[in-house]
This record gives structure tokens, sequence and C-alpha cells, in this order.
């Protein structure tokens, strides 16, 4: 067939099938980049989500622990936390049904778990603060209400969610930088390395919400056992407290190469340090030394009998399963994630190779055919020529 072309069409045709080689090998690599970006995507989304999630259980719990210390204090400033974690509840649990559109399962599990938070409102938060109205000044544990209404533990926690605030908003713009530059590149080290990065700052904003949770559950149980006085209420404040120090050592580390967020996470900590020093301790010891003798008994009661714990239970496992799944999920991305990775470094040492071996065949054998046509090398046939021509 070689033989009825011509050499220019030869040589032609030799070339065409190595440039479209490369443009193979190009494309595979190309569609394989996407692919992986793609694949990035859906494992920040699911990053996301999870952050989100978390979100939704600390708006609960401050609306928890805010109305714990209007049950204590009798005045509506002790409400904000609630107020604000309701509003931002609603908001959250609508935005992430959204997000998560495409899973029917976990659209109905967000579903009831808004029940769950509206029947803990209508049966137990509505009608407690209700009571505490009433009970206005009358039946008062004047002892330990005069304390809680100076407000000391509202400053430091004030401080506290400014600090975590700001670095959040920190990790949040660090993390909008990588997104934007691992979008617009194609050079697969660096997407690589930006994704390693972009996973980092989610993890880290994910890990000060937990902190801010852990704080959160600490002042939610300090509080349940003001109003209950019974041992049981404290365990959010151990678990939170055990928590809240692992989490402030580990995202220490974990922001190690970044001084301005180190330094901001150990105020932090000694803005909590000081909450309990000078605040929960000397609470704990007034409401243990006041026993059951002056007690508010109808909110006393009330709160003893942990309705709400039963909701917040059914609420903490909703969410769990929640996050659960979406880790699941995360875990496969990640699978799919990595397998994108080795099909594109695979393409790209395979292909070029393969290309080359390919090329250098068909330039072996148009070299020969040409040789052949000419009847030698021609260095030889040109001495030939010089030899004829001198008779």
């Amino acid at each position: 067939m070689l033989n009825r072309l011509s050499f220019k069409a030869k040589l032609l045709l030799g070339y065409g099938l190595i440039l479209s080689l490369m443009l193979i090998v190009t494309l595979v690599v190309f569609f394989s980049v996407r692919s992986l970006v793609n694949n990035m995507n859906w494992v920040n989304h699911t990053h996301k989500v999870l952050t989100k999630a978390s979100a939704i259980e600390a708006a609960a719990v401050d609306m928890e622990t805010g109305m714990r210390g209007y049950l204590l204090a009798g005045k509506e400033e002790f409400l904000e936390p609630y107020n604000g974690g309701n509003q931002r509840f609603e908001s959250l649990i609508d935005e992430l049904s959204k997000t998560v559109s495409d899973n029917p399962a976990q659209v109905a599990l967000l579903k009831e778990t808004k029940e769950t938070i509206q029947q803990w409102k209508s049966n137990v938060t509505e009608p407690i603060i209700q009571l505490r109205r009433e009970i206005g000044d009358g039946k008062t544990m004047n002892d330990m209400s005069e304390v809680i209404k100076q407000a000391k533990g509202k400053q430091f926690f004030d401080q506290f969610r400014a600090q975590m605030n700001t670095f959040i908003e920190r990790e949040d713009v660090l993390l909008k930088q990588r997104q934007q530059r691992a979008n617009s590149s194609y050079d697969l080290n660096e997407i690589r390395e930006l994704n390693d990065w972009v996973e980092h700052t989610i993890k880290v904003i994910a890990k000060a919400r937990s902190l801010v949770s852990a704080a959160v559950n600490m002042e939610t149980g300090m509080r349940g056992f003001l109003l209950a006085g019974q041992d049981e209420f404290l365990a959010p404040y151990n678990d939170g407290k055990k928590e809240f120090y692992a989490l402030i050592k580990e995202l220490s580390n974990t922001v190690s190469d970044n001084p301005a967020q180190v330094k901001l996470l150990l105020e932090s900590k000694n803005t909590i340090d000081n909450w309990i020093s000078q605040v929960v301790e000397q609470q704990i010891s007034l409401r243990r030394d006041i026993g059951d003798a002056k007690t508010m008994d109808d909110m006393a009661d009330l709160v003893g009998q942990a309705k709400g714990k039963v909701y917040f239970d059914k609420f903490r496992g909703q969410i769990e399963t929640f996050k659960g799944r979406e880790t699941v999920l995360m875990e496969q991305r990640m699978g799919a994630l990595s397998s994108t990775e080795s099909l594109v470094i695979n393409s790209s040492i395979f292909g070029t190779l393969l290309a080359i071996v390919i090329g250098l065949f068909i330039a072996l054998k148009l070299t020969r055919h040409v040789v052949h046509l000419l009847g030698g090398e021609p260095t030889y046939i040109a001495k030939m020529a010089k030899t004829v021509s001198e008779g």
C-alpha cells in the first residue's frame, strides 16, 4: 500500500501519525485533569455539607444554652443566643436541604431533624420560658440569680465568639483564594497541591466550628446544673471541656504555619480558662451550697424532669446519622479522586512513551523506505554520481 503513495504523502502520513498520537495523549490528559477537578469539587462539596451540619448542631446548642441562661437570670438579653440560634437553625436547615437535594434520604432526615427541634420548642422551651416570665422575681434562688444577672460569663463568651469568628473568617479568605487558583490551573502538580490546601483549610474551619460547639456545650451543661442542681446535667460541661482542650491543641498544630492564627487560638484558650476560673467554678460551688434550700420550685422541678434532653438526644442522633452518611460519600469521592489522579499520571507517562516508541518505529520505517527508493545512502549516491560525471 505504501508503494502506491508519493514520497511527499509518505512523509506527511508518518508525521501525521506521530502528531495524532500526541494529540490523543493531550486529549486524554486534558479530560482526566477536568475529571480530577470535578472529583475535587465533589470532595469539597461534602466537606462543606459536613461543616453546615456541624453549624446546625451548634445553632441548636446555642438555643438550648440561651434558654437556660434566661431561666436562671430572667433577663431578656439572655435569650439572644436562643433567638439568634433559632434563626440560624431555620436558615441552615433550608440551605442544607437545597445543597443535598440530589440525595432524598438526606433531605428526609433533615426534615425529621427540623420537626424534632420544632417539637422541642413547642413542648419544652416555649412553655418553660413562659413559666419563667410568670415567676418574675417572685420565687428565685436569690443568691444564684443575682450572680447570673451580673452576666460575667456572657462577657467572656462574647469575647470568645468574636475571637473564633475572626479565626474562621481568616481561614475562609484562604479557602476562597485556593479554590480560585485550583479552578483556573491546568498544571497537575499545582492542582494536586492546591487541592491538599483546600482540603486542609476546610478541615481547619470545621475544627474551629467544633471548638465553638464544645465551648457552648460547656456553657449549656453548666447552666443546666445551675437550674436543676443534679450532677447529670454537668455531663455536657465535662465532655465539652475535654473536647475543647483536645481540639485547641490539635488545631494549633494544624495551623502552626500561620503564627497569627496560633496566637488567636492561644487568646481564645485564655478566654475560656478565665471563664472557667472566674465564673463556672464559682457558680457551680454556689449552686452546691444552695442545694435544695432556696429554689424556684416549679422551675427546678420542670428542668429536673429532663424533657428537653429526650428531644436533644434524638436531634444529636439525627445529625450524627446525617454526618455519617456524608462521611461515607466523602470516602467514596476521595477514592474516585485518587483513581482519577492515577489515571492522569499513567496517561501522561505511558501515553508519551507509547507516542515516542511508535514515532521512532515510523521514522525508521520511513527512513528505510526512502533509502530503498533512492538506492542507498545519500552520501553513497552522491559519490556514485560524481564518479559517473567524471567519466
